[in-house]
């Protein structure tokens, strides 16, 4: 949901600027769609795309540019 370019350069940037020096890159996931069915409700971020290996590699990338540990 947040992995679209600017947002991933801004959080690392952010990240950087404060001293921070870790972060770890959770892969979204449609656990609780099943709840929300069993509850009557709409799961509205259904469709979702997952994260795949590729881009969660881009993405590490951005992060370890800006000399920042990732953890997944």
């Amino acid at each position: 949901i947040t992995d679209v370019a600017d947002n991933i350069s801004m959080i690392s940037d952010h990240m950087a600027s404060r001293g921070l020096d870790r972060i770890d890159l959770l892969r979204y996931h449609s656990m609780a769609q099943n709840k929300y069915e069993q509850l009557g409700r709409i799961y509205e971020l259904d469709g979702i795309d997952k994260l795949t290996d590729e881009r969660l590699e881009e993405i590490r990338g951005v992060f370890e540019k800006k000399g920042l540990v990732v953890g997944d």
